[in-house]
């Protein structure tokens, strides 16, 4: 899987199937819809360590219902969060933003990395998330508001994106990184897992989506 948490569980997934099982492995690369897809239609490939499961929700029901696939753990207990973040310092400094509409009535604070308005970061390619923030984008107006979406290329870049634009605010307080995000990063640039991150340094917006990570 092309995120950091998904990457690690299937390391750990494949030590315990080659040690304790005698299993013979081979890791894939995959994301939550073609991975998904795949086991349904396929039952290839034999084990997704992690994915968002409300991006497939409807066809992964009928897929268990028939006996086409199963649920073998959930691997965070306390499920997964998505949503729409701006920074914590942004949001003290600037009460006034409370929703997803208060924020795109300020594309100055948020402004786009090219310059010309302001820029929503969204999910890389292969997220659903993508492309549920592009119809969002559009129903809340993102475009007429003076946003633009901005694709981050990877999860990777995603994650540096973030941590990047916090550190330099906390050293400049004029920094003109702030920067509005669709979603966030469950580790660190250093594979650290970082909730705390989520909920101490960034707020959301929107109700995030809660109970969708198997």
């Amino acid at each position: 899987m092309d995120w950091a948490s998904a990457e690690m569980f299937a390391h750990i997934d494949k030590v315990v199937l080659e040690n304790g099982y005698g299993c013979e492995i081979e890791l894939v690369p995959g994301a939550t819809m073609p991975t998904a897809t795949s086991m349904m239609e396929k039952g290839e490939p034999d084990i997704a360590p992690e994915l968002w499961i409300n991006a497939v929700r409807t066809a992964l029901d009928a897929a268990t219902a028939e006996g086409r696939l199963h649920y073998a753990a959930e691997v965070f207990s306390d499920t997964g969060e998505e949503g729409w973040w701006i920074p914590q310092y942004l949001a003290d400094a600037n009460p006034e933003i409370q929703t997803v509409s208060d924020a795109l009535a300020r594309p100055d604070l948020f402004p786009h990395p090219e310059g010309d308005g302001g820029g929503l970061y969204t999910c890389p390619s292969g997220w659903n998330c993508q492309l549920r923030t592009g119809n969002l984008f559009k129903a809340f107006g993102g475009e007429e508001a003076g946003f633009r979406i901005i694709d981050p290329g990877s999860g990777g870049a995603l994650a540096g994106s973030i941590a990047e634009a916090y550190e330099k605010e906390q050293g400049n307080a004029n920094s003109d990184l702030e920067d509005f995000y669709s979603w966030m990063i469950d580790t660190d640039a250093d594979g650290n897992m970082t909730k705390y991150f989520v909920h101490q340094y960034y707020i959301c917006l929107m109700n995030p989506i809660i109970g969708n990570r198997l």
